[in-house]
């Protein structure tokens, strides 16, 4: 492995295990929900990634392995986005009083 490629590999485990889970500053949102779209967009990319490969290779277990990871970030990272900024998908409305998806700004538009 390259060394360039050795560090892009480390820089990223390091941002894909990064841990969500606490609530964020108020002034930190924007910047913290961008860390997360980027979260669940790279971990969506290596799932279909890994799909298109586990097709070919259906018995490969390192393969599946690997898409397991990624998609429980994925879905950690959604849970996560959609705790502190509100749903990434109409069906993902958990406010039973209050239909949040029409509260801006949705998922792929930047804050002002």
């Amino acid at each position: 492995m390259l060394e360039h490629e050795q560090s892009s590999q480390i820089h990223s485990e390091a941002f894909l295990n990064r841990d969500f889970s606490r609530p964020f500053a108020p002034e930190s949102f924007g910047a913290e929900r961008g860390k997360l779209m980027r979260r669940v967009q790279t971990c969506g990319f290596a799932i279909a990634e890994a799909a298109l490969y586990l097709d070919s290779h259906p018995e490969d277990k390192a393969a599946l392995e690997y898409y397991h990871k990624y998609r429980k970030l994925r879905d950690a990272a959604v849970n996560a986005y959609e705790e502190n900024f509100g749903p990434m998908s109409q069906d993902a409305n958990r406010n039973e009083d209050r239909w949040q998806w029409a509260d801006g700004p949705w998922p792929w538009e930047k804050e002002d």
